[in-house]
């Protein structure tokens, strides 16, 4: 079996920095648990330090939230069926709503329970094509129906997302177009919103560049506390630590194989081509994780003398540069997002956990 090796210390130490950071720039901080709501020492962590709001975009975790003795508001980020609808409504504190569709099944909702109050915020798609309206059609909709509403939703803000989907950057540009739709919102609503938020660890790079515009009230992350980086840039970030995870796994069958059989070759049992290089022989090692547990595309060696060559659902297969490892060695790899994600949520993977 592998190990992920989680230093909750690191964790806890991000999380600080974080929170940190948001105060210092007069924003809100809500970490995006999706990747680790089935860890409770992870989520014990939000917990100590009393985070106010928590994001969620699958409904699986609300029970894992039961457990939090300071009981945060609960952000409903997720795409729903049509049965998850009541669910959601009575069960979260605020609602992303991503089309006219969604608006009107929770109008039906709060008329059905016309004591439980909801905020609504609608989802903006800045350009990376993920859910979300554009910013006519957003308008549109909240023109047409801001005043039709019952007396227990409430109107409360937009969101949106950079770099999740087609690692769309923010710029100057966007910042503008956000503004102004603000502006325009504030003016129909008579109101100041009370909520625009911005979802991706991108936007910490926008923080540390000093580009971030007033008017953003608050920022959704989940990668930046777990790794320390920034994706889309592909950078660190230079007040967070990225060693809070490593993958560890043994060799559990080592031995000189020939790299061509001589045979047909088709596909493999993951529907992949298999490559052959030029080499007649390899020393071939078979470390103890498959795809169950982690793909190695997510994966880097923390030794040279390694390399992957395929995986199975099982088994890992590896070429050796180096004839000292003997069998059961272990080996360590560091993990991006995708990896940990997979890994945090395998039950085939043990979890293992210190301070340090």
């Amino acid at each position: 079996m592998s190990t992920l090796k989680i230093n909750l210390q690191v964790l806890k130490y991000n999380l600080e920095k974080l929170v940190n950071i948001s105060k210092l720039n007069s924003i809100e901080f809500v970490p995006i648990i999706k990747a680790f709501s089935n860890v409770d020492k992870i989520l014990s962590i939000l917990d100590i330090h009393a985070i106010k709001k928590v994001g969620l975009s699958r409904l699986k975790p609300l029970g894992q939230l039961k457990k939090f003795k300071q009981k945060p508001d609960l952000i409903c980020i997720a795409l729903l069926d049509k049965k998850n609808y009541q669910e959601a409504f009575l069960k979260f504190d605020e609602i992303y709503l991503s089309s006219e569709l969604s608006l009107i099944h929770y109008i039906n909702l709060a008329k059905s329970y016309p004591k439980k109050k909801q905020k609504l915020v609608f989802i903006l798609d800045s350009g990376d094509h993920r859910e979300g309206l554009s910013s006519d059609s957003l308008l549109q909709l909240i023109q047409s129906y801001h005043t039709k509403l019952p007396k227990n939703l409430s109107i409360e803000g937009i969101a949106t997302t950079f770099g999740c989907n087609l690692g769309l950057l923010p710029n100057e540009t966007s910042f503008i177009n956000l503004k102004l739709l603000v502006d325009k919102l504030e003016s129909i609503l008579l109101k100041k919103l009370s909520t625009v938020s911005v979802g991706g660890s991108i936007i910490l790079k926008s923080i540390l560049d000093e580009k971030l515009p007033k008017c953003i009230t608050q920022i959704r992350v989940g990668e930046a506390f777990l790794l320390g980086t920034i994706p889309s840039y592909g950078i660190d970030h230079p007040d967070l630590n990225q060693k809070a995870f490593s993958f560890q796994t043994n060799l559990v069958e080592l031995s000189e194989k020939p790299n061509f059989t001589g045979q047909s070759i088709g596909y493999d049992a993951l529907g992949n081509s298999v490559q052959i290089n030029d080499k007649k022989t390899i020393l071939q090692g078979i470390l103890n994780f498959g795809l169950l547990d982690v793909d190695i595309m997510g994966l880097s060696p923390q030794s040279s003398k390694i390399k992957f060559c395929r995986q199975n659902s099982d088994y890992t297969m590896i070429e050796m540069n180096d004839n000292s490892y003997q069998l059961f060695d272990s080996f360590s790899f560091t993990l991006n997002y995708r990896a940990l994600a997979q890994a945090l949520c395998s039950s085939f993977v043990e979890k293992q956990f210190y301070f340090e």
